[in-house]
């Protein structure tokens, strides 16, 4: 199997790829996969805001992020879970591969979780048992029985293995034994993993639901814990390739930036009071057939006090693109702002602000340095919410020019 190695939005030219695998990697849409204008028969291969690796029948591309290992996991990490996540891992600091770095940290913290033996817990069963244990179930054994007395329909708390940390950690071991270049120790100690939770249920092979809550009795599942709902996040493609399977493991660049953006930033603001609320449907128009949805709104009784969206785009040379610009007055538009905040990954360190229209509506653009060790980068964000707080407390909220405030706003 060949092996191509493309760095986070780099382009390689040319590669020797058969047709079935070059079409195996533009469905995962990681990569956009051209004929080469230059190899008759070859094609190039230009990478997007995917990081991670893709396999298919006869090649395997890995792509590498701009960042370090070590502080793109703490980007994931930390927005997963602020108060519980630590970078300090070997594994992250000395690594030079994303993925394994992922999947030998996990493997380390999973087995000294498990080393004290299976965490156990209560969990609520309903069952037909040939006795009463626990509460019966009257509707349940009126519609199911028609008055038989036995089996009888229960509901009674078991103290089990079988519990959402276990099963956390078995669907991670699951998806990681799929993630492709694992070696062939590692894929041992996973296999040894799901032996040891053989008695756990399957969940599906996708993220979970809300996050595991840190007690004092899974304590030391924690670092396991963490690291399993990050491999279960990641995006892992699974496409035909006209003779045979293809997979992937992959991370969205521009999610990572937006979550570790949006749980930072929106922490820092509501430091200063108000609610921030992420991901916010509201009506551009009166009819209420448009909405906007901006990546970070942070309210106050019952009003917007200021909008942010977040970019994985870098300023380094030029300008932000318009289409970014339009996209921030329509939110300021609709929410009745005279300034909105668009927040970059790179650019020039001081904010800089367009001044747009008779209205004079304020674009302030910002930009994170995410090179930075996490404690500048976080006091960074810190900075950035004060100002936000100071522009929005000297700024008169301005009357829209569609007229009557929207139905349906907090």
């Amino acid at each position: 199997m060949t092996r191509y190695e493309l760095a986070e939005y780099g382009r390689a030219e040319g590669l020797d790829l058969d047709r079935d695998d070059a079409l195996a990697l533009s469905q995962t849409r990681a990569v956009r996969v051209t004929p080469s204008l230059t190899a008759v028969g070859r094609f190039d291969v230009t990478a997007a805001q995917f990081v991670g690796v893709v396999r298919s029948r006869g090649c395997e591309l890995w792509v590498r992020p701009k960042l370090p290992v070590s502080r793109l996991l703490f980007l994931l990490g930390y927005a997963n879970d602020s108060r519980g996540w630590h970078d300090d891992d070997p594994a992250f600091q000395e690594a030079d591969n994303l993925v394994e770095a992922l999947v030998r940290a996990f493997i380390r913290h999973a087995e000294r979780a498990l080393a004290r033996g299976l965490l156990q817990g209560y969990q609520s069963v309903e069952d037909a048992q040939p006795a009463i244990r626990g509460r019966v179930r009257e509707a349940d054994q009126l519609r199911r029985r028609f008055g038989l007395p036995l089996p009888v329909e229960v509901r009674y708390d078991d103290y089990t293995t079988d519990i959402d940390e276990n099963r956390l950690l078995r669907a991670a071991a699951r998806r990681l034994l799929r993630v492709p270049g694992v070696a062939p120790d590692t894929t041992r100690r996973l296999r040894r993993l799901l032996a040891l939770t053989r008695d756990v249920t399957d969940p599906p092979l996708m993220m979970p639901g809300p996050p595991i809550r840190r007690t004092r009795l899974n304590r030391r599942y924690f670092p396991a814990v963490r690291l399993a709902e990050l491999a279960l996040r990641a995006h892992s493609p699974e496409f035909a390739t006209g003779t045979g399977q293809g997979i992937g493991f992959l991370f969205d660049m521009n999610r990572v930036f937006e979550d570790f953006v949006t749980a930072e930033l929106g922490a820092a603001l509501e430091r200063h009071g108000g609610q921030v609320r992420p991901q916010l449907d509201q009506a551009l128009d009166q009819a209420e057939r448009l909405t906007i949805t901006p990546d970070l709104s942070w309210w106050s009784q019952g009003r917007c006090r200021a909008v942010i969206d977040i970019k994985y785009k870098s300023l380094a040379d030029h300008a932000p693109p318009q289409p970014d610009i339009y996209q921030m007055l329509a939110y300021c538009t609709a929410l009745r702002l005279a300034e909105g905040h668009l927040v970059y990954a790179h650019g020039e360190a001081a904010p800089v602000t367009y001044v747009v229209g008779e209205a004079g509506t304020h674009i302030v653009v910002s930009t994170v340095d995410l090179r930075q060790p996490p404690g500048p980068l976080l006091a960074e964000l810190g900075r950035l919410a004060d100002r936000i707080a100071c522009r929005a407390a000297g700024l008169h909220h301005v009357t829209p020019s569609l007229g009557a405030p929207f139905a349906g706003r907090p």
